[in-house]
């Protein structure tokens, strides 16, 4: 006879296996919390039962308006590259975010078109639609926030929160006369 243990359960289950040796066998509960995201195609727990010292690939969650940093361990384990490999309890791995920087536009009394997200990935780009103001001509964007620069009409996102101003000449300064 063989005997498997689950420390999810309370009960040993045991199997008529004939003459044959029988190793002891451990599985324990792997749990994956997407912490908010979803991971599987559920925004729930995902649990498996993996035999101790034996692997489980844990791919990435997905999160909207988040970057998914890592996952941290709780319990018996390790967990490397995507790998979790079992100990001799249960394991928890819990889904780490990073917030994505928001964008704050400033138009100094001009309109636009253009519908922003909440966030932007950091280091994602933005291409800026130019701004409209009567009797003013549109001259750059000035941006601020950590890491964030603008090239043109396209921004780079930095790693925090970011604004752009809208800088405008009005029609009488453009010109001198003589």
């Amino acid at each position: 006879y063989c005997a498997i243990k689950r420390f999810a359960e309370d009960n040993v289950s045991v199997y008529d296996v004939g003459d044959r040796l029988c190793n002891v066998i451990v599985e324990i509960t792997l749990t994956v919390d997407p912490n908010g995201g979803t991971y599987n195609s559920t925004t729930n727990n995902t649990i498996y039962q993996v035999e101790t010292e034996a692997t489980q690939n844990v791919g990435d969650p997905i999160r909207s308006g988040y970057t998914f940093d890592d996952w941290t361990l709780v319990g018996q384990g390790t967990f490397l590259n995507g790998t979790f490999t079992a100990g001799f309890d249960y394991a928890t791995l819990t889904a780490n975010w990073i917030t994505w920087p928001s964008l704050t536009a400033n138009l100094s009394g001009g309109t636009t078109t253009q519908t922003f997200d909440a966030g932007y990935e950091a280091n994602s780009e933005v291409v800026l639609v130019v701004p409209t103001r009567t009797g003013y001509e549109f001259n750059s964007w000035t941006v601020s926030g950590k890491g964030a620069s603008v090239s043109g009409n396209t921004l780079t996102m930095g790693t925090a929160n970011t604004t752009i101003t809208a800088n405008w000449l009005a029609f009488a300064s453009m010109y001198t006369y003589t």
